[in-house]
């Protein structure tokens, strides 16, 4: 069939057939010493999760079940916003997960990673707001207040990522899922789009950092978010470590809109989404469109929500 259809190709698979045929064994090209990837090999394979309104025990256990049952190959799993108490307290909901730490073990031993759904944001209605604030462990407007910004899941302040001592708090928090009684431990976070909200107080006359020092603009505040969120969690879990987070987002995501900017620092998009879009065709120009700004703005290893 070759042959008759496409004769170039088929003289072509001859040549190198005779060419291969020709060639001693002591002309294979020998195997390259290539440097370590900087990410471990989940990053590539498939990450799945449920909507937030059926993170829990149950529903993640069922979930994993499905994709087993269908020969579904993934490398991970994302415990998607309702996961903690608070929003950002990392403070598991034992009444959603009652067996957290089993449950991370068993993920592991199924050889899958799982991830926690994080942002930088700590809400009013977290009992640690007020001593964070007075501490200045936030982000403050140019008055020196850390005035509640208003995002998708409440009303809060941002962790401000140049204080030292906010920084060993904020630790201290990850600690409670990165390292579990059992010896075990999460293996990242899914870092959402906290970081664009910093752009309010900025427009506002400034956003204040430790010592009063403003913050210069929006990218040092994702660097600094994004890459604490890394950091530490490669420096608990290892090089296996790692965060999913966004290369290039849209702002809108509406027809007409093109305000897109670059978001996470490119050390580490190891595994990265292009934010959310809608399950349709529109979402679906959307995702392109941001997937090719993405590689012109040189990320890699990163993807689109699908289903």
């Amino acid at each position: 069939m070759v042959g008759s259809h496409h004769p170039l190709i088929a003289l072509i698979v001859v040549m190198c057939v005779v060419l291969g045929a020709a060639r001693g064994a002591e002309d294979i090209v020998p195997a390259a010493n290539l440097a370590p990837s900087p990410y471990h090999r989940w990053a590539h394979e498939h990450w799945v999760w449920n909507h937030n309104s059926m993170s829990d025990q149950q529903d993640l256990e069922q979930l994993m079940d499905d994709y087993a049952a269908h020969d579904i190959k993934f490398g991970g799993v994302n415990i998607d916003s309702t996961w903690a108490t608070q929003y950002n307290n990392f403070e598991v909901d034992t009444e959603k997960f009652s067996d957290f730490a089993g449950l991370v073990s068993s993920i592991h031993k199924a050889g899958k990673r799982v991830i926690l759904w994080a942002t930088s944001f700590v809400n009013v209605d977290n009992p640690d707001f007020q001593e964070a604030a007075d501490k200045k462990y936030l982000v403050r407007d140019k008055f020196g207040k850390a005035r509640p910004l208003k995002w998708w899941h409440g009303e809060g302040a941002l962790v401000d990522y140049t204080n030292p001592d906010a920084m060993v708090w904020w630790h201290s928090l990850m600690d409670r899922v990165l390292k579990l009684d059992n010896g075990d431990g999460v293996d990242g976070f899914k870092c959402d789009s906290s970081d664009p909200y910093i752009l309010e107080y900025l427009a506002l006359g400034g956003a204040l950092g430790y010592n009063d020092v403003p913050y210069e603009g929006y990218h040092q505040y994702a660097d600094l978010y994004y890459g604490a969120f890394f950091n530490y969690t490669r420096e608990v879990r290892g090089d296996a470590g790692l965060i999913m987070s966004r290369p290039v987002d849209c702002l809108l995501r509406d027809k007409v809109s093109r305000v897109c900017l670059g978001q996470s620092p490119k050390f580490v998009m190891t595994s990265g989404w292009v934010g959310d879009d809608n399950a349709d065709m529109r979402g679906l120009r959307g995702c392109a469109r941001k997937v090719i700004y993405s590689a012109w703005d040189g990320y890699g290893s990163y993807g689109c929500d699908i289903g």
